[in-house]
């Protein structure tokens, strides 16, 4: 007896480790969403999704340039629409104009150069050939012309810098721009919804990384200041040279107009050099790289997020995927996830009653006097209790479905009790069919096993005995079969 207790606490101890015990989290579950084909990839690894375990959501061909993913409050990912970087005009719209008007000072020095000779002609023929100076006076008009066309030749110089500087930074600018129009072409074709539709991914391949742009801008910043200090270095030695021959500047009308337009011109560069600076300057690359780095991270066009647990006996996972910006009109879309899903296998714990033909033995004594003796004798009577026994149990089952969701097969073994005078534990093995979807009647058949009582082989009905017999049942463990009703609730 003591024995069938041990084996039936070992057996309920079972069942309740096996009710409360949780997955470890050797692996991951994974969900797996195409978001192209709007289907999952794997919708029976969610049935596989038991209590305790963790789960990841993986999101297939989204682009997450363009969408924000939400799962019900957990997990996010979330981020600003992408920026398109610009390249402003400033400065670089100047350039025609300066190399138009360097090559109209070209031409005027030139007539410049030719008025000089015949003022200087024209001085000459107004002194007179007897005029005691006239060497004098004919070395000093030389000396002036020489000086007037040596600052001609310096205005000249310096224009024909300028007209170098503008065509450099107008090819400088041509280059800065290309590379604008390249990254911006590659943020808007990172923008399409699908990517199997563009070529991006190939050209943000073959553009290197972020180091490389980088490196590329940093050129241009680097250009750009040699530009600058090279051109401050010819409008310095021409100052030199203007300050010198200032008084010739001021009485020369032609050689003061020169003056001011190539310093006009240079102005004018000044502003464009800054303005096209601007444009790879620190904000300008700081917008540029901000918009890429969003870009190459999301290369691979997929969305996984942290690893979620699942703690109870049932889980709705709510999945956001919103558009980023409304100006793309695109559409938002919103689905719930239920696992885990219906299974045709159920397992569970079923209370009720059973009828079995295992059951005791019962046996009293009677005396009589024979007629020949004064004493009493004594007989070992069976008696006619009945062929049957009942009572309740509590079986762990399980079962398959063949007819979803009504009729289902099943098997079970478990404990139960005796409804009887003296209480007795039982052991019992069988299957059978189940009628129901969650609210399940169970019928089962099978064998059971426990203690009963017997006639002790001490005594036997065809003999007297002359003293009253004492204990003339004995338990033994005997098996025997049963069958039983009962309820069970599964999900």
């Amino acid at each position: 007896m003591k024995q069938l207790f041990v084996v039936i606490l070992v057996l309920l101890h079972i069942v309740g480790a096996n009710a409360q015990n949780k997955s470890e989290m050797s692996e991951i579950k994974e969900i797996t969403l195409d978001f192209k084909q709007k289907k999952y990839l794997n919708p029976e690894g969610i049935n596989k999704i038991k209590r305790g375990d963790f789960y990841k959501l993986i999101i297939k061909n989204i682009n997450l340039n363009l969408y924000e993913v939400s799962l019900d409050k957990i997990d996010s990912f979330s981020g600003n629409p992408l920026t398109m970087p610009g390249i402003t005009s400033l400065g670089a719209e100047g350039l025609t104009t300066i190399l138009s008007s360097c090559s109209s000072l070209g031409s005027i020095i030139a007539g410049v150069a030719q008025k000089i000779d015949e003022n200087a002609e024209n001085q000459k023929d107004t002194i007179a050939p007897g005029n005691k100076y006239k060497s004098i006076l004919l070395s000093k008009i030389d000396e002036n012309k020489t000086r007037e066309k040596e600052l001609l030749g310096k205005i000249e110089n310096f224009n024909t810098a300028i007209k170098s500087t503008a065509d450099k930074l107008k090819e400088k600018s041509k280059a800065i721009d290309d590379f604008f129009f390249q990254k911006n072409a590659i943020i808007l074709n990172s923008q399409l919804e699908n990517p199997a539709c563009s070529t991006w991914k190939a050209s943000v391949d073959n553009c290197t990384t972020l180091e490389s742009d980088l490196k590329i801008i940093t050129e241009f910043r680097s250009d750009i200041d040699n530009i600058s200090k090279a051109l401050k270095l010819q409008f310095d030695m021409y100052s030199d040279i203007a300050v010198k021959m200032k008084d010739l500047i001021e009485k020369n009308e032609k050689l003061k107009s020169a003056d001011e337009v190539v310093r006009k011109n240079h102005g004018e560069l000044e502003v464009a050099i800054k303005g096209i600076a601007k444009n790879v300057d620190a904000s300008h690359a700081d917008s540029l790289m901000s918009s890429l780095i969003s870009v190459y991270n999301n290369l691979n066009y997929e969305y996984t997020s942290l690893p979620l647990q699942f703690t109870k006996d049932k889980a709705t996972l709510t999945i956001k995927i919103t558009p980023k910006k409304s100006a793309n009109y695109l559409q938002s879309y919103s689905t719930n996830l239920e696992f885990p899903l219906k299974s045709k296998w159920f397992y569970g714990v079923s209370s009720g009653f059973y009828g079995s033909w295992l059951h005791d033995d019962a046996y009293s004594v009677s005396s009589f006097i024979p007629s020949s003796d004064t004493v009493p004798w004594y007989k070992v009577v069976q008696e006619s209790p009945g062929n049957m026994e009942v009572g309740i149990s509590a079986m762990v089952h399980g079962g398959y479905k063949i007819w979803d969701p009504y009729l289902s097969i099943q098997i079970g073994f478990g404990p139960a009790i005796s409804i009887s005078k003296t209480v007795r534990p039982r052991l019992m093995f069988g299957g059978g069919v189940a009628f129901g979807n969650k609210h399940k009647i169970l019928i089962t058949g099978g064998f059971m096993t426990g203690y009963v009582d017997r006639l002790s082989n001490a005594y036997d009905l065809s003999t007297l005995y002359k003293t009253q017999p004492e204990k003339i049942v004995v338990s033994t463990l005997d098996w025997n079969g049963f069958i039983s009703v009962a309820y069970l609730f599964s999900l």
